[in-house]
C-alpha cells in the first residue's frame, strides 16, 4: 500500500471555524533516518484543508528552522519527511527529541518562491505564462533547486 498525502473532510471546530492557523508545540524524534510521526491530533486541522502540505517550525536547543513539508498517511501514521539536509541546520541526532510546530501553508506553490523568478515571471509575460501552464508538481520542481541555495 503506497503512502500517499492525505486529503481529508470539512471539520468545523468548537467555535464553528474550519481552519486552524497553528497546531500546539509538541514533542517528536526521528522515526527511521528521515521521517517524523505526527500524532493524528496535531494534523486534524491540516488534513481538512484540500491541501496536506504545512509549514513546519522546528526547535532544538537555540536553535529554530522553519520549511514547508506534506502530511503522508502511511501504514495508520501520518508523517512527513524530515531530511538530513534539516537535521544539520537544527543539530538533531536520531535519538533527540525536539518541538515541533504545524502552521498552515498559505503559499501559492506549497514553497516560497525565489524573489529572482518572481521578478523574472513579473518582467516577461510569456514566460509567466508557460511557467503557470505547467503542472504544480513541475513548478515546485523548478522552484525547489532556488530556495536550496
Amino acid at each position: 500500500m503506497p503512502c500517499a498525502p492525505h486529503t481529508g473532510v470539512q471539520f468545523p471546530y468548537k467555535d464553528g471555524a474550519s481552519q486552524i492557523k497553528e497546531s500546539e508545540v509538541f514533542e517528536v524524534s526521528l522515526k527511521g533516518n528521515h521521517s517524523l510521526v505526527i500524532l493524528e491530533g496535531h494534523t486534524q486541522p491540516f488534513r481538512n484543508t484540500g491541501k496536506p502540505k504545512v509549514r513546519i517550525k522546528a526547535e532544538f536547543e537555540d536553535k529554530t528552522i522553519t520549511f514547508h513539508a506534506a502530511l503522508q498517511k502511511c501504514r495508520g501514521q501520518y508523517m512527513i519527511i524530515f531530511g538530513k539536509r534539516y537535521h544539520k541546520e537544527l543539530g538533531v541526532f536520531p535519538n533527540d527529541y525536539f518541538q515541533i510546530q504545524l502552521l498552515e501553508d498559505n503559499s501559492k506553490y506549497g514553497m516560497g518562491m525565489p524573489e529572482e523568478l518572481e521578478a523574472v515571471l513579473q518582467s516577461d509575460k510569456e514566460v509567466a505564462d508557460i511557467f503557470h501552464s505547467l503542472t504544480a508538481g513541475r513548478i515546485r520542481g523548478l522552484i525547489y533547486p532556488h530556495n536550496t541555495f
